[in-house]
């Protein structure tokens, strides 16, 4: 398979893990550990084919700031949508997935040049 190919799998990994989480945020009832596994697959997918080299360091950036803010933005956001605390939970196991496999691959990187 081409490179392109794989960074079109990649942006449709990144949209379907969006509407999942969405998805998922509206109807809790069919939230269940194989969801959760879903959607951290989804998220390593993202983070394997659509970071670069070039990318890693302001997609951890905007990950762990991410990750760190979710639990307040979705209180802030819960007086306007109630399933809101949810929605960024979810949100964060499928970032928190990516940044991780991209983080492993950087430090294997960094070490392997040594």
């Amino acid at each position: 398979m081409k490179k392109r190919n794989f960074e079109k799998i990649g942006v449709w990994a990144f949209y379907i893990g969006l509407v999942i989480t969405i998805l998922l945020a509206l109807f809790q009832n069919a939230l269940t550990s194989g969801t959760l596994v879903l959607i951290g697959i989804l998220g390593i997918l993202v983070g394997l084919l659509n970071v670069t080299a070039k990318e890693v360091q302001s997609y951890l950036i905007a990950a762990i700031a991410f990750v760190l803010s979710f639990t307040t933005l979705g209180e802030i956001v819960k007086a306007f949508w109630t399933k809101a605390p949810v929605f960024f939970n979810l949100l964060a196991v499928f970032i928190a997935s990516g940044a991780a496999i991209v983080a492993l691959k950087e430090i294997y990187a960094i070490t392997k040049e040594k």
